[in-house]
């Protein structure tokens, strides 16, 4: 079993003791009795065991981003914009289905042209004596020493896998009836049984170990030395899933690149919101678009998924490695994984697996940069992927405001759809995975209700807009919630403290303002949504497509990007071509499929730009194609980064130093940045005298800048803004209007700290000052979300710290039945390294996490075991001499399976039975040759003859089917009221006596869904291992 990390060894070891027991507790019999080992290797100390059999156990005790972008949304034809910079409008989409998200209208704009060796000392070695003999400092006999390797026997012992049980009996020449077996050297995990010398236990890590045993027959003592294989688990895990990666776009085997310079050839891939080329990722070719290649490349400033393909593939090589170097300089050296590890897909993974040859390793964020290079090791070859051959992008920022805001009435009441809102950490975490993007930011502002606007005349309501109102239109949707609102706040976040009102305006950093708006119109309360684009989001949403889909448009791409270079419009669909992705905070892969029918064919989601849809359970957003993605990020890498630590507040990446320099433009230089602020919103005509401002728009993050007080003669506008404490500021806004169509909108940042409690807007002209308007504020800062952050030195640590909070409650909670944990409660578990998450537990926590690890381990070993076997031929003897041990030790198995019964289920005189794979309703009552029923741990309901069957509702009543641990279908409740009620369903199984049928139905608790004879089994093999472990297991050892 896998030991506890080293940070809680002592602690949980004391602690189990406590409990009355440890992890071997019991496993030895009466008449057992240990010969100590004669060897003092401190890595190799074993255990011996008298016990006359064999199933011992292991000793486990221890564009131009500064140019006025005067492009609008396109409001009198919005469905038809596909604007190419990030000012130009894509439009509102009529098309988009806020409800099922499943395409737009027929716009056709296309985009751009364990447990290993513990070290532990055996605790025999050195305390025996011999004859009076002298002993050597190791512990064994002087006078056998001399002669120990020289003079000992050949051992020939069958290999192992590591993690799975080990049960070998050798030969050993010329030992007679009666000769007693001692080890001289033997792994920690191994025993040693005294009266057979067989060696068993549950092998440890991948490796050669030598093993010496003596036996002695009364003076005579013989040595036998050999050499034990533990062969690599992760080359025997199951892996019958489909190879993704194994076929091109045609369904033709594929050709790996070679990426690689030297002796060892191979494709190498970057894993991050897509799988990428080291380089070549954007070739076009016009004359045959289905051979160009559109892809974003590799982004700076964010950790990647690093896979190696090595073209000669050998499933004796068991290990690979690869130097990661900066600037020519050793950074690391990767381990890469093994090719069956890879981590699964979001969709399918039953199914399907992106590669079975991509050996992988992770690189931190902070090394992926320009002069990163790496040098791959495999099967005694190397080759190097040099600095010159990677092409890295630009590190990139992006920026998601979000409010809620109500014009003469309400604001839009919190609902699921507000993701972005309610959850920004998560939101954070999740959006980023779908875009190439090196940090993001998931900002809110409070609620609010204006209760007085002016829109672009002049005119001011304070009760109804003039207008009629719908998804796309209304006077103050344009006016106010766009321009004022969504364009405000960015401008108050660029330093701009008045503009013209509408939505040509200067982009100076990436931020898109999302509002949540509905207005009072003549014709009622109206919501606006589905709309998007020029750093503007008017959304019902900000999760699903509608948030994907106009988020797109904010980067510049219009409808159906691509479709219209190929005549099967194969770039605007996800396809074998199109990239993967990585699900960094849930350690899966991000697939573009949709689902695996039963010949293997793969159905796959659209573009989020061209009718697709949030299909993957670990998202809600929907996955860009390669051929978006490129867009997205050459939108992004057109915008420096605010930052107050360089002189001119800004940063951009440098792909020739590969690090951050100063970018001077002569843009307003922010003094603070990513700061609780209070903005400042307003409206004013200069040219009339009349103004609005609105309450205090509270935000959790912005930037704040030193604003040009006015000028103390000549004509002038300024903002006064007072606090409770009798400290005022001036802020210069325009004493002209900016464009002679429009009133003027101000759009101030302060920050939070300040409390601002009134705003007076005063103009001076030919000598002559006058207040415009004033407002009163409360001076509160109201409680806001966090911050959503994801990637580089943040990484997800708000994530994950909520995360391990709610593993520790989820832990606190659990039954004692450790293989019964929920699916939410195993995702947050897998979704973090197991010695991290140890380290952050309480201890008793931390001592079931340990022991469910230890069981999940073991389970997973389960089919290891069966597949080595199979490889080496073993016979069922042996194999299922390794399966008891294995499971007995591992304690998989409480008990002996051969003893596993059932109990026969009727009800209603009604008896449960077998008909072929259905379990269908016999009539009487349940005798001796009934059959026999057992419910595991997790729900699901076994017909004990044939346990690898499970039952699950279906069309034509409750079928038997092969048993799987993550579907929910196959997972029943029995309640008090002897209810069998489906976990997935909610329906309980019901006697239709007028068809004598079992069926799915409504629970209502009458006496025809009442059964008795529910047995249920604590046995943790039952509820954790899948079909095929399961029928193997009963195969082996129910004779």
């Amino acid at each position: 079993m896998k030991s506890v990390s080293p940070l809680f060894v002592v602690a949980l070891s004391s602690l189990l003791a406590a409990c009355g027991g440890s992890s071997d507790s019991g496993r030895d019999g009466a008449n057992d009795q240990e010969t100590p080992s004669t060897g003092t290797d401190t890595d190799q100390g074993g255990t011996t065991d008298s016990a006359g059999d064999d199933t011992t156990t292991p000793d486990t005790s221890t564009g131009d981003t500064g140019a006025s972008d005067n492009g609008s949304e396109d409001d009198g034809d919005d469905d038809t914009g596909t604007g190419s910079g990030d000012g130009s409008s894509s439009g509102d989409d009529q098309g988009d289905n806020p409800d099922n998200n499943t395409g737009t209208d027929g716009d056709t704009g296309s985009g751009d042209n364990q447990t290993g060796d513990n070290g532990d000392t055996d605790s025999g070695s050195g305390n025996e004596t011999d004859d009076g003999s002298d002993q050597d400092a190791d512990g064994s006999d002087s006078d056998d020493n001399d002669d120990s390797t020289a003079d000992a026997n050949s051992l020939t012992l069958a290999p192992a896998v590591s993690q799975g049980g080990y049960v070998y009996q050798p030969q050993y020449a010329d030992v007679a009836a009666g000769a007693q077996f001692q080890a001289v050297q033997l792994p920690a995990w191994a025993k040693l049984n005294a009266t057979t010398g067989a060696i068993s236990g549950i092998a440890g890590s991948a490796g050669d170990q030598v093993i010496e045993v003596e036996a002695v027959q009364g003076e005579v003592h013989s040595r036998y030395r050999g050499t034990l294989t533990i062969e690599a688990a992760e080359a025997y895990q199951s892996n019958d899933k489909i190879d993704f990666y194994a076929r091109n776009y045609d369904g033709q085997a594929r050709t790996l690149r070679n990426d690689l310079r030297g002796e060892l050839a191979g494709e190498i891939q970057f894993v991050q919101s897509h799988s990428v080329a080291p380089a070549g990722n954007f070739q076009r070719n016009t004359g045959d678009e289905t051979q160009s290649r559109y892809m974003p490349r590799l982004v700076a400033q964010r950790d990647a998924l690093v896979l190696f393909f090595p073209h000669q593939s050998q499933a004796s090589v068991t290990s690979a490695e690869a130097d990661l170097l900066v600037n020519g300089q050793l950074i690391e050296t990767l381990t890469l994984k093994h090719p069956n590890t890879l981590p699964d897909a979001d969709v399918a993974a039953s199914q399907v697996t992106y590669s079975k040859q991509a050996w992988w390793g992770i690189i931190p964020w902070q090394h992926v940069r320009n002069g990163m290079e790496l040098r791959f090791r495999y099967n005694g070859q190397q080759g190097d992927l040099s600095a010159s051959d990677i092409d890295v992008g630009l590190a990139t920022q992006l920026i998601l405001q979000n409010v809620r805001v109500g014009m003469l009435t309400a604001p839009p009441a919190s609902s699921d759809d507000h993701f972005a809102s309610n959850d920004p950490v998560l939101a954070a975490a999740d959006y980023f995975q779908t875009m190439p993007v090196s940090r993001l930011v998931v900002a809110n502002y409070a609620d609010i209700q204006l209760n007085k606007v002016m829109i672009a005349d002049g005119t001011i309501y304070d009760s109804s807009s003039a207008d009629d109102g719908d998804v796309y239109s209304g006077d103050m949707r344009e006016n106010v919630a766009k321009s004022q609102i969504s364009v405000g706040i960015n401008m108050a976040n660029f330093g701009y403290s008045s503009h013209k009102m509408d939505q040509g305006y200067p982009h100076v950093f990436k931020q898109i303002t999302n509002h949540h708006a509905q207005g009072q119109y003549q014709n009622g309360v109206i919501k606006h949504g589905l709309s998007g684009g020029n750093g503007i989001g008017t959304l019902y949403a900000t999760a699903g497509n509608e948030a994907s889909h106009e988020w797109g448009h904010a980067y510049g791409i219009g409808h159906y990007p691509g479709q219209d270079l190929t005549t099967d419009g194969r770039w605007a669909v996800h396809h074998a071509d199109s990239g993967w992705g990585y699900i960094a905070h849930r350690k899966h892969l991000r697939t573009g499929v949709v689902s695996v029918d039963d010949n293997g064919q793969m159905s796959f989601n659209k573009d989020s730009m061209s009718g697709g849809w949030d299909a993957s359970p670990l998202s809600r957003y929907t996955h860009y194609t390669g051929y978006s993605a490129r867009l997205i990020q050459n939108n992004l890498e057109q915008f420096p980064l605010a930052d107050s630590s360089f002189s001119s507040g800004y940063k951009r990446w440098d792909i020739t130093t590969g690090s951050y320099q100063n970018y001077d433009d002569n843009r307003p230089v922010p003094t603070q940045v990513g700061v609780a602020v209070a903005t400042l919103l307003g409206a004013y005509d200069p040219d009339n005298n009349s103004a609005v401002i609105y309450p205090v728009f509270h935000g959790n993050y912005g930037n704040v800048f030193d604003l040009a007080a006015p000028a103390s003669s000549g004509d002038a506008c300024w903002l006064k803004v007072s606090n409770g404490n009798n400290e005022s500021r001036l802020i210069a806004v325009s004493a002209t209007r900016h464009d002679a169509g429009t009133v003027n909108q101000l759009h101030i940042n302060i920050d939070a700290a300040f409390r601002p409690t009134r705003a007076q807007l005063y103009c001076r002209k030919n000598g002559s000052e006058v207040e415009l308007t004033s407002t009163d504020f409360d001076g509160q800062i109201p409680t806001l979300p966090e911050v959503g952050l994801a990637g580089q030195d943040h990484g997800y640590a708000s994530l994950k710290a909520r995360d391990l909070a709610a593993i520790e409650q989820g832990l606190a909670a659990q039954s004692q039945d450790l293989s019964l944990l929920s699916d939410e409660l195993q995702q947050l578990i897998n979704s973090y390294d197991s010695s991290e998450l140890l380290a952050s537990l309480s201890l008793q926590s931390a001592v079931r996490l340990q022991n469910w690890m230890n069981l999940q381990q073991a389970a997973n070993a389960v089919d290891v075991l069966l597949q080595h076997a199979s490889a080496k031929q073993f016979s069922n003897a042996e194999t299922a001499a390794r399966l008891q041990l294995h499971l007995s030790e591992s304690g998989l198995a409480k008990n002996q399976v051969a003893t596993l019964q059932g109990q026969a289920i009727s009800g209603d005189g009604v008896i449960f039975d077998v008909q072929g794979s259905q379990l269908i309703l016999t009539t009487g009552s349940a005798n001796d040759s009934s059959p026999t029923w057992l419910m595991d741990a997790i729900g699901r309901l076994h017909p004990v003859a044939s346990p690898w069957l499970c039952a699950e509702p279906s069309d034509s009543g409750v079928a038997l089917n092969a048993c799987q641990i993550t579907n929910s279908a196959q997972r029943w409740q029995y309640d008090s009221n002897e209810q069998l009620k489906n976990e997935q369903s909610g329906k309980c199984l019901d006697y239709a006596r007028t068809s004598g049928t079992l069926i799915s139905y409504s629970c209502h608790g009458g006496s025809n869904q009442r059964w008795q004879g529910v047995l249920s089994s604590d046995e943790p093999w039952l509820a954790m291992l899948g079909s095929e472990a399961l029928q193997s297991v009963w195969q082996h050892l129910r004779q």
